[in-house]
Order: structure tokens, then C-alpha cells, then sequence
């Protein structure tokens, strides 16, 4: 099922999921965007605000803002808007999966849907975590405590 989400809206279904998200806009971006008539741009906004805000959720655990957090994303990954997956990726999953060896990405995997696995698979492959930088297709293989190996 794709998702209604796009570009043009995404940074306002966030503001409206997550109310605080609209004080955080302002105090990051308000002395050099004449906000509302000027965007800061979703990457903005998800590599600079969302991105701490995760790693703050996954560090206390809280389920349920991680689960609506999630919901989002997979949301997103879901788009018919390709340039809302690629957002997802970037700002997110790629970040996710790297940050503390893979850690993070274990501790968010029960939260992570379907398409957004699909993503992180996909950064993985075109990325692999050891130093194989050789074009050789590469499977991730996680465990509890993150990427354990990464296979042939």
C-alpha cells in the first residue's frame, strides 16, 4: 500500500505527529529562514532534529514514541514520492545502521517495518560495513548486538 506522504508534506505530518518538533524547527532554523514563508528543507529537519531525537528514543527505550517514530518512516519508505525513500535513507537508515557498529539499527529492528528494512539492506549492499569496498555484493546479517558479519 503506498503512502500519502510526499516532499511537500512530510515535515508537516511530522510537526502534527510530533508537536514539539514545531519549537525545534523555529529555535534551529528561525534566524535564517523567514519561517513559515521560507522551508529549511526536509533534510534539514530530519538529519539535524529527527536523527537526535531517535538516538535519544532508542537510548531510553521508549517504545511508544519509537513505534509512532517508526510508523513515520515507514510511511515514508513507502511513498510514491522516490524522493521520500531516498530522504528515509540518507537522514535515517544509512545513519542507523552504521552508528555504534550497527547497534542502534539491533536495538530499533523490532520497531522496523518491512520497506524500511528493504532500505537498510539495500544501504548495506551499496556500502558494506567491512573494508570490502570492492563491488561484491554483500548480505546483512544482524544480531542482537548489531551487524555481526556481513556475508558473500
Amino acid at each position: 500500500m503506498a503512502s500519502d506522504l510526499n516532499m511537500l508534506n512530510v515535515s508537516a505530518v511530522l510537526v502534527e505527529r510530533f508537536p514539539e518538533f514545531g519549537l525545534q524547527i523555529q529555535e534551529a532554523f528561525g534566524d535564517l529562514y523567514d519561517l513559515p514563508n521560507e522551508h529549511p528543507g526536509d533534510y534539514l529537519i530530519f538529519e539535524n532534529l529527527v536523527q537526535p531525537f531517535l538516538w535519544k528514543q532508542l537510548e531510553e527505550g521508549n517504545a511508544k514514541i519509537l513505534t509512532q517514530l517508526f510508523k513515520l518512516f515507514e510511511e515514508m519508505a513507502a511513498s510514491d514520492d522516490a524522493n521520500l525513500p531516498n530522504l528515509l535513507a540518507i537522514a535515517i537508515v544509512r545513519p542507523l545502521v552504521y552508528r555504534r557498529n550497527g547497534k542502534d539499527y539491533a536495538l530499533a529492528r523490532k520497531y522496523v517495518g518491512g520497506r524500511m528494512e528493504t532500505i537498510a539492506i539495500e544501504q548495506v549492499r551499496k556500502r558494506p560495513y567491512k573494508d570490502n569496498f570492492d563491488g561484491v555484493d554483500f548480505s546483512l546479517i544482524l544480531g542482537e548486538n548489531g551487524i555481526t558479519e556481513l556475508k558473500r
